[in-house]
């Protein structure tokens, strides 16, 4: 009998091992790493041009962007360029609630109150800070994974602080833009892929050339891959900014990534700090060195003088959406994700910190959080998600034709997923305006705020490869950047 049983349980494990080996899920894989083999580095301050940066993101790492923007160095930061992004804190909490953010849904009236709560309990900058910085804005009006309306959202966002923002729509669909790398234009990138997408317009030109007030040099050509080869990559080691609680749980990377241009290594007194954040599935141990070299960021950090930093997010069974390389988009390494004691946030402030020789600890020592401060805006914020949830949008969601099942998220449908979502929903409330499941978050936009057709034209006339923008510059100089004063119009 004991035999048997040994000869049954050897039996079942061969029929595993061959079973496993046949899908190959055990072949040996090189770490990104292996793969890569940059040379590494350990961050130290570089002495720059000056102690300002600009800060940029896609998709989850617009989102990422904009928390770290809000909650660190307000004395340092010029401005902020997010493609595809969420406004403020919509992610709410779990997937549940992410989906109807992603969806566009509600308005930004809660996340300016949140923005005002989360301030005034410290928990990120004082939002004076933005008034007069510049900050851009672009969403694909194609876009299947995160509704335009979102990016309507984020421009109401920044728009109710600053005299300086811009919005750019373009008929893309969730990629990066570029003038010559990537899918075509309108096309949703494959997995892996660059993340990019061939239009004949660089968004990463335009955002960044806003933010230094049209100073910058546009690059003459985009080598989309052959030159960045180990050429001035190498990568940053971020692990040495994490404590081991936060290595296990902010779902980042041991290894950053950092670009520096030839004339930046022989004299970086020239040249100033961009923090570019990537979005999903774009990190280095997915398909991210691709997404690198496609963006536009290198070539733009060749042409004006960058030193690019690439923070980078680490594949991870935290949370379904971390199996994506996304950054926190809603909450899973902490209510706190978006204010100065988020996990990730603390680790890049804490990189930046070093690149500029700025002591983190030092930011902020006569402002600490306010417990009870944090207690009120925490109340309004689940008082926020009580409301979501009141409408039952969990069984909803559960209803729809296509589960929201483990298996397709990794398989990575989320889009047909979120296109199903919407496609039912919206069919229920045929006619009813935005956000109408959302008690205290009408779908009524503020009138003096543009829509899709002050913004970019009408749907029909927006054919792909056109663009559309809407901005607002005050008639201050602003603040006077490495370039020179600011410009006052675009």
């Amino acid at each position: 009998m004991r035999f048997e049983m040994q000869f049954c349980s050897i039996f079942l494990i061969f029929i595993f091992l061959l079973i496993t080996f046949t899908c190959g899920q055990f072949q040996i894989r090189p770490t990104y790493r292996d793969k890569h083999r940059l040379p590494k580095y350990q961050l130290t301050r570089i002495p720059l041009k000056t102690d300002s940066f600009t800060v940029s993101g896609h998709s989850s790492g617009a989102a990422a962007a904009t928390h770290f923007y809000l909650s660190y160095y307000a004395a340092n930061s010029d401005g902020i360029a997010l493609f595809s992004s969420i406004h403020f804190l919509c992610g709410g909490g779990s997937l549940v609630t992410l989906i109807p953010c992603l969806r566009g849904w509600g308005n930004s009236t809660d996340s300016i109150r949140l923005a005002h709560l989360f301030a005034n309990a410290n928990l990120i900058e004082p939002l004076d800070h933005m008034r007069h910085k510049r900050h851009y804005i672009f969403h694909g009006n194609a876009d299947p994974v995160i509704h335009f309306d979102s990016g309507v959202k984020v421009f109401e966002f920044f728009d109710n602080f600053s005299d300086n923002v811009r919005f750019k729509c373009y008929n893309a669909a969730h990629s990066l833009p570029t003038k010559t790398c990537g899918i075509s234009c309108g096309g949703i990138p494959s997995n892996p892929g660059t993340g990019c997408s061939k239009c004949d317009f660089s968004a990463i030109y335009d955002g960044l050339n806003y933010l230094y007030g049209g100073n910058l040099v546009e690059p003459t050509t985009t080598t989309c891959r052959p030159k960045y080869n180990k050429d001035g990559l190498t990568f940053a080691d971020q692990s040495e900014f994490m404590s081991p609680l936060t290595l296990r749980t902010a779902s980042l990377l041991p290894d950053a990534v950092l670009y520096t241009p030839p004339q930046c290594r022989v004299n970086s007194s020239l040249c100033t700090l961009h923090i570019a954040f990537h979005g999903c599935r774009h990190s280095i141990q997915n398909d991210g060195m691709d997404y690198l070299k496609c963006s536009g960021y290198m070539e733009m950090a060749d042409s004006n003088n960058f030193i690019v930093l690439f923070p980078q997010v680490r594949q991870s069974p935290l949370d379904a959406i971390t199996l994506f390389h996304c950054w926190d988009l809603y909450g899973y390494t902490g209510p706190l994700y978006g204010t100065r004691l988020g996990s990730q946030n603390q680790v890049i402030a804490r990189m930046v910190g070093r690149i500029l020789g700025i002591d983190v600890k030092n930011l902020n020592p006569n402002n600490p959080p306010s417990i009870p401060k944090i207690r009120t805006a925490f109340n309004f914020l689940f008082k926020y998600l009580k409301s979501l949830l009141r409408y039952k949008l969990e069984f909803q969601f559960l209803q729809t034709s296509t589960p929201f099942s483990c298996t397709e998220i990794i398989m990575g449908k989320i889009s047909s997923i979120t296109a199903t979502i919407r496609t039912e929903i919206d069919g229920k409330n045929k006619g009813s305006s935005p956000g109408i499941l959302f008690p205290g978050i009408p779908g009524k936009r503020d009138p003096e705020i543009p829509g899709f057709e002050e913004l970019c034209g009408r749907r029909e006339d927006v054919a792909v490869g056109s663009v559309g923008e809407y901005g607002r510059v005050s008639s201050s100089t602003g603040r006077q950047g490495p370039w020179g004063t600011d410009a006052t119009r675009f």
